[in-house]
Order: structure tokens, then C-alpha cells, then sequence
């Protein structure tokens, strides 16, 4: 080596700040598209849960003509004790209609409570909705589902 060379070891500070700021924009862009997936993804398992529940709730009515008192009655390996007519009261199952169960426990995951439903009034019979405000990220109401 000559008289005045310099050795080189390392980054500058502006070489640093480059490669921080271009790390920041890319989790910048990165970020956003991460979250607005992982809600798409939570929405389709809500979706995907209204369907199941409403499915083995379709099949507990066509198979007892009654409609359940609350969804866990769609989980037991046996007739539940009662059920509602069509006016909403309750009244003993035939044991020989129940071919359950209709759908695993719990009926509703922990996670989607807050977002499905279940209710009885006698003028729509048995409905299982989804009660959260809002719209989805597909632009539908969540009401809608």
C-alpha cells in the first residue's frame, strides 16, 4: 500500500441511514397488506362459520320440524330434553326424529362470539346472523352475511 491509502472496514453513517430508510419503506408498504389480509382471512372464517352453523341448523329443523332452544342442542350425541315449536315455546323432541349430532362443539368458535348469533322470534322462526356493525373488506355488510 501507498503513502495515504486508507483501509476501509465499514459502512458510513449515510450508508446506514440508506439502508434503515429503505427498510422502513418497505415495512411501510408491507404492513398495511399484512393486516388487510389477515382481516380478509378472519371475515372468510366468520363466512365459513354462518354456513356450518346454518347448514346443521337446516338439518336439525328438517329432521325434527322443531326448531333448537339454543345452537348447543345441535352438539349432543343425544335428542335434547326440549325444543321450540313454531310459536317459540318450548315443548318435549321425539327422541326418534333427533339424528344428531348436527355439528361439533363449541357451535360457535371463542373467537366468532362476538360476531354470530342466534335467535327465535315466531314470524322468521330461527335465524343465525351476524350481528357485528360495520361493512366487510369486500364493501358487503356485515348484517348481510
Amino acid at each position: 500500500m501507498g503513502k495515504g491509502a486508507v483501509l476501509r472496514w465499514g459502512f458510513t453513517l449515510v450508508e446506514l441511514l440508506i439502508v434503515v430508510i429503505i427498510i422502513a419503506i418497505l415495512a411501510a408498504i408491507a404492513i398495511p397488506k399484512f393486516i388487510f389480509a389477515q382481516r380478509q382471512s378472519f371475515e372468510a372464517a366468520v363466512r365459513m362459520q354462518l354456513k356450518l352453523d346454518r347448514d346443521a341448523f337446516n338439518r336439525f329443523v328438517s329432521d325434527t320440524g322443531q326448531w333448537p332452544v339454543n345452537l348447543d342442542d345441535m352438539t349432543l350425541g343425544t335428542a335434547p330434553a326440549q325444543v321450540l315449536n313454531g310459536g317459540g315455546n318450548p315443548k318435549p323432541l321425539d327422541a326418534s326424529l333427533y339424528k344428531g349430532p348436527y355439528i361439533s362443539a363449541p357451535t360457535i368458535h371463542p373467537d366468532y362470539a362476538s360476531w354470530i348469533q342466534y335467535s327465535f322470534d315466531p314470524t322468521t322462526k330461527g335465524v343465525i346472523s351476524c350481528i357485528q356493525p360495520g361493512t366487510a373488506t369486500d364493501g358487503t355488510p356485515y348484517s348481510s352475511w
